[in-house]
């Protein structure tokens, strides 16, 4: 129950002006606390019971003020940690990000894999599809025998010579049937590895779009979550300072009041010892002090590792030209990023 001007005019023994609220008005009631004092020490002014009820009243009312600074104390010390706290969350903005990274560098190594299984297939179907060079270093085709009717007293001979060539004929016609198989066998399965190679390039590339994507989403989004918080802390930081001291104050005035007060329940000849102690009191505030925290240093969000990304030519280079298959592969067409908002 806060005391009234109609309490304090009790206690005055006259009228009293409107009582302020905060500091002012328990700087107020001192004052008349501390008139009402020097009356009584003086002789000038006996207290009746309502005014005792009433000192006993404002006593209770400056212990509540004292127990209600610290639990305000804490609440803002707890609003201020808070805000640099949420400065502090929002370094977690780019966390995500070193999932795309194993998801990119996975996609990578699968790609490469790949290529060098298709660089080891090209050559084994260069090997399998040179028997056009093999046949005409390793394989004499027969003359032509001329027509049987230049032979007919000889025909014994000239079918000898014919079957002959027909053998030699059917063993080359073997011969290059299972060679050209074995070409169209290996090329079929590079025609199938590079279309296989090819999507696992496109993968690689789409991937580490979407990891560069991320990597940049994350340092904007931190930026702006940063900016935010910043802004925030500012506007606390200006209000808790405005509560800070006001309630200091409030709680110097309301120990001195409480001091005051006592001085009426002290004996009279210790009373004006009492007064005098209240009129040099001091109360230490330091406990109500509120630690004000500096800015927390900002994270240096790397963009680094996305700065060159598909279809750059450094990219190109990295990733694909510097690769010991890279010469004896057929690579699609890049597929480049997205542009970034």
């Amino acid at each position: 129950q806060k005391v009234t001007p109609a309490q304090l005019e009790l206690l005055q023994g006259s009228s009293v002006a409107a009582v302020a609220s905060g500091s002012q008005r328990l700087t107020e009631m001192a004052e008349a606390l501390q008139q009402l004092a020097v009356k009584v020490i003086n002789g000038t002014e006996h207290l009746s019971d309502a005014q005792h009820t009433v000192l006993h009243s404002i006593k209770e009312d400056m212990e509540q003020i004292m127990h209600s600074a610290s639990l305000d104390h804490d609440e803002d010390q707890h609003e201020v940690d808070g805000a640099r706290d949420a400065i502090l969350a929002c370094n977690f903005s780019t966390s995500h990000t070193s999932d795309k990274e194993e998801a990119t560098a996975q996609t990578e190594k699968d790609h490469a894999s790949c290529r060098s299984e298709e660089a080891e297939m090209a050559a084994a179907k260069k090997g399998a599809c040179s028997f056009c060079h093999y046949a005409s270093e390793n394989m004499e085709m027969p003359k032509c025998l001329p027509g049987p009717e230049e032979h007919c007293d000889q025909m014994e001979d000239y079918l000898g010579a014919l079957k002959k060539q027909i053998d030699t004929l059917t063993s080359m016609h073997t011969t290059l049937t299972s060679e050209h198989e074995k070409c169209v066998e290996a090329e079929t399965a590079l025609i199938e590895q590079v279309h296989k190679c090819n999507q696992s390039q496109a993968l690689f590339e789409m991937t580490f779009c979407s990891q560069r994507l991320a990597v940049l989403n994350g340092c904007q989004s931190y930026e702006e979550c940063r900016s935010e918080k910043i802004k925030a802390r500012k506007e606390i930081h200006a209000a808790v300072q405005i509560t800070e001291v006001g309630r200091k104050a409030e709680y110097t005035a309301a120990n001195h009041i409480k001091c005051l007060v006592e001085v009426f329940g002290a004996p009279a000849k210790e009373q004006p010892d009492k007064l005098k102690e209240c009129d040099n009191f001091k109360i230490d505030t330091s406990k109500y002090d509120i630690v004000y925290h500096d800015i927390p240093p900002a994270v240096d969000c790397d963009t680094g590792s996305v700065k060159e990304h598909p279809c750059t030519v450094e990219w190109l280079t990295k990733h694909y030209k510097v690769q010991d298959w890279y010469d004896m592969v057929q690579l699609a067409a890049c597929i480049p990023c997205g542009p970034f908002p």
